[in-house]
Formats: C-alpha cells, structure tokens, sequence
C-alpha cells in the first residue's frame, strides 16, 4: 500500500524550514572563505567585499582537519556555500578591516577553492 501522506509531509516539512530560514532573515551565500591565525573572511561571488564569518561552522573545520597540516597553516581559501544572516555594513572581526558579518547557521557545501567556482 503506498502512503502519499508521508512524501507530504516530508515536502511539508522541507518548505517549513525554508520558511523558518528566510523568516530569520537568512540567506544563501556562495564564495570563498579564507581562514587562519585572527582571520575568518568570506568573500561573496560577484563581490569585492570580505565578510569576518562567525556562526555554526563545525562542518568547515571538520573540512580543514582533513587537509595536510602545511595547507592548514597557509590560510587555506575554500569554495563555501552557506546559509546565514548579513549585517549591516560598519567594521567587523579582527582590527575591523571587514566591510560586514556574516552568521553562519548551515553549511551546505564546503570543497578546496576550484577555477570554476562562482561561475
């Protein structure tokens, strides 16, 4: 016997979190993430702007465990896509040089920077 209702309420369920995402004001973000020693910064695809990046990144540094210890230690740039909230612009993370802030709540893709990223 099929049971239509749970593929129901699975698509039910999914758009209630797309729901309860843009209701925080989230956003989906794509670019290139740099991190390292008082560094953390996001630069959007199609933007000149760097973002300091705070929020739930477990996945990321799950991600950089995985790279060779001379990697991690040269600021390694990875391709992110994210979901999160922007700030407004002012003066952000270390020494204030980053243009907003960027509070990650889901990492959704997280890879080693490629050429045909933000394509």
């Amino acid at each position: 016997m099929k049971r239509p209702g749970i593929a129901l309420l699975a698509a039910g369920s999914l758009a209630a979190c797309a729901g309860n995402a843009a209701s925080r004001g989230e956003e989906l973000y794509r670019g290139h993430y740099t991190t390292g020693f008082e560094m953390s910064g996001f630069g959007p695809c199609g933007s000149t702007e760097s973002w300091w990046v705070g929020g739930k990144l477990g996945p990321v540094n799950a991600f950089l465990r995985t790279l060779p210890d001379s990697v991690q230690r040269d600021y390694p740039t990875l391709y992110v896509e994210w979901r999160g909230v922007a700030s407004a612009p002012g003066r952000y993370g270390h020494m204030g040089v980053y243009s907003r802030e960027l509070r990650v709540d889901t990492v959704l893709v997280v890879r080693r920077k490629g050429p045909a990223d933000c394509r």
